[in-house]
């Protein structure tokens, strides 16, 4: 009897160790379990979307999630902290050859397009910017709205969400070729804090990731909260529904809290908004690609977390945000009613 206790014991100990080699930890799936995830807040309301919808479809998971700035997610994603993230940017070769040095994997996908949208007030009568004189006001080279056009809006002033952003950081590498910002550029909070300045001051102009807008681009965005039918009826669809939002082009006056300044690209006469389909086609020319990275082995929680990221079921999820997910077929799109 004794002789099979100890095999018992020895058994049990192998099947532990076998376990903590591989990184999992006993109890956990790739649908149950507790785990971390750190994502960049300016998706935030992308993730929180995700989160709500896997932990109502696998009950038995809790996904505890941090938000950050870009530059903190990759630290704790590369001092393995942390083993799933969410970010506005892929994994360079130099990083994925250090995970690996440390037997990790290296996962990365893109899991959906965002877009950065420029919003102003409700009574500043600018109509579009293009992006050279975009990255003139951002440079500080532009102070008055009234070298651009006829304008009694008076001194820009630019607020983004703090200094760490990906948006900013975004703005700085594609729009202003690296030049710092000028003396008109301020530092909120929150992308909450951008949308409020905006609103409240006429000159204000705001740099906010399009997923914190509503779909219309008329308001702040309300988190969806789905239900258990409503993913029901989302899984037994065996594609994502690619009908994307596009503008109404005779339906432009209607009540909203800010406006969405388009933008045109440099050797364009036309300016387009930040729609899906804008999106989409490349006319809009403020995007960029959002990627998951996970360095947990197959079989966990986190890497069931990423797969889901990029299943139908996820990718819907993100087509609901406004913003486009990566997994994009032919689609047909849908003019939303501005009325």
């Amino acid at each position: 009897m004794k002789l099979l206790t100890k095999i018992a014991t020895v058994c049990l100990l192998t099947a532990t160790a076998a376990l903590a080699s591989c990184g999992r930890t006993a109890g956990h799936t790739a649908s149950a379990g507790i785990v971390k995830i750190i994502g960049d807040e300016s998706v935030e309301n992308i993730i929180r979307q995700e989160v709500q919808v896997f932990e109502l479809k696998y009950p038995a998971s809790i996904l505890k999630t941090t938000y950050t700035d870009a530059a903190t997610a990759m630290d704790s994603i590369m001092s393995l902290k942390i083993r799933l993230a969410i970010v506005p940017h892929k994994l360079t070769p130099e990083q994925e050859k250090y995970l690996h040095s440390k037997h990790h994997n290296a996962f990365c996908k893109p899991i959906a397009v965002d877009a950065v949208a420029i919003i102003a007030n409700t009574e500043n009568p600018i109509q579009m910017l293009s992006l050279a004189q975009l990255s003139d006001i951002l440079t500080g080279k532009i102070t008055d709205w009234n070298e651009l056009s006829p304008n009694e809006s008076g001194k820009i002033a630019v607020v983004f969400d703090h200094q760490g952003s990906s948006t900013v950081q975004y703005m700085k590498d594609s729009i202003m070729g690296g030049k710092p910002f000028g003396k008109n550029v301020f530092a909120q909070k929150t992308n909450k804090d951008v949308f409020d300045a905006v609103k409240n001051r006429k000159g204000a102009i705001g740099i906010i990731g399009v997923s914190w807008l509503s779909r219309d681009l008329s308001g702040f965005a309300v988190v969806n909260n789905y239900s258990k039918s409503e993913i029901e009826a989302f899984d037994k669809s065996s594609e994502i529904n690619h009908e994307i939002s596009s503008r109404n082009l005779e339906a432009e006056a209607y009540q909203k809290e800010i406006k969405v300044i388009p933008i045109r690209k440099n050797d364009s006469p036309y300016p387009f908004k930040p729609f899906q389909l804008d999106i989409y086609t490349g006319d809009y020319p403020l995007f960029r690609t959002v990627y998951a990275i996970c360095t947990a082995p197959n079989g966990s929680l986190e890497h069931g977390v990423f797969t889901f990221l990029t299943s139908i079921l996820g990718q819907k999820v993100i087509l609901n945000t406004g913003i486009l997910p990566a997994n994009m077929p032919p689609q047909r799109s849908v003019v939303i009613n501005q009325e």
